[in-house]
């Protein structure tokens, strides 16, 4: 990495991510952040720029308190394209209270893997490319789920995911220590990296689980 870079950045600390990213070279794309006091500049267009300094595309403006942060890029039509979920805890006032993401992206073409071969394969930790309408939807509704799911609705979804194989049982040990709210927002995450058929599963389990909140969050499937 290039000395200048670093010299930089020096007071930074990395949080380690894959860099796949299926973004248009010469596209313009905003980023979005509910837990962000700012976001500048409004709008950016990525390029195929690999280094050597990395200019960041978008810079986040967070308090030192925040914890946890969900971040967002909409394309030109404000769709969802990428999205992350990135853990604070742990990181210094400084580095919490800036984040950044880079303005280099993947050519259309490259292709995210992910992890195991259906619902109940395993993910590693990284960012999301959301492609189905079932990820689209239930990525839009998280923060609303997170605010208004009952701590019994969450472990009766764990349950069920269990029982029809789209989480293991190491997945599910993981969650249930977690306090109700993380344990909701990491249940969604998991989710949304097994993929579409996994968030659809999700749909309609919750629709026999909890048919008030399903209709709430307008999830039922028509």
């Amino acid at each position: 990495m290039d000395k200048l870079f670093i010299d930089q950045h020096e007071d930074a600390e990395h949080i380690v991510t894959t860099s796949s990213c299926l973004l248009s070279k010469g596209h313009t794309y905003s980023l979005h952040c509910p837990e962000a006091s700012r976001v500048q500049p409004a709008a950016s267009q990525f390029k195929n720029n690999y280094g050597p300094n990395y200019h960041p595309a978008f810079e986040i403006r967070l308090s030192v308190s925040t914890e946890e942060a969900a971040v967002t890029i909409l394309g030109q039509k404000k769709t969802p394209v990428w999205s992350y979920h990135a853990e604070l805890t742990g990181l210094s006032s400084a580095s919490r209270s800036g984040l950044s993401v880079s303005s280099s992206a993947t050519e259309p073409d490259s292709v995210h893997e992910r992890g195991g071969s259906g619902p109940s394969g395993q993910t590693p930790p990284g960012p999301v490319i959301l492609q189905g309408e079932e990820e689209k939807k239930l990525f839009s509704v998280r923060r609303e789920f997170i605010n208004r799911v009952s701590d019994s609705t969450v472990q009766r979804l764990l349950d069920r995911l269990l029982e029809i194989k789209v989480i293991n049982n190491q997945e599910m040990v993981s969650l249930e220590e977690m306090p109700k709210k993380k344990k909701a927002g990491a249940l969604i995450d998991m989710v949304l990296g097994k993929g579409n058929a996994a968030c659809k599963i999700l749909f309609e389990s919750l629709c026999v689980l909890d048919p008030f909140l399903s209709e709430t969050l307008e999830l039922k499937q028509k």
